[in-house]
């Protein structure tokens, strides 16, 4: 049996806590510079975050054949997971 669409968005939204709670958990820690082996967890947690957004908004798409409000969602959606991409990835230590 195929999942509806909030089935779908909360079972990517449970893919994403363990990264949520780590990142939390880290925040609570972190102090005024964080260590390269941080940074690279807070990246790479990060990422699949962001990799489950856009999987469940890829989801959501096909299960709803098309937006329904119109082409101008999905590229909202892309630029927010862009400028969450570019927020991360200018962090990085250089």
């Amino acid at each position: 049996m195929d999942m509806t669409t909030p089935e779908t968005i909360k079972e990517h939204r449970k893919r994403c806590q363990p990264y949520l709670a780590r990142l939390q958990l880290m925040a609570a820690e972190a102090g005024p510079a964080p260590a390269a082996p941080a940074v690279a967890e807070v990246i790479a947690a990060t990422a699949a975050i962001l990799a489950e957004a856009q999987a469940a908004g890829q989801d959501v798409r096909a299960a709803s054949g098309r937006w329904r409000d119109g082409a101008g969602a999905a590229a909202l959606l892309q630029g927010r997971l862009n400028r969450g991409r570019g927020r991360h990835l200018r962090r990085q230590p250089g």
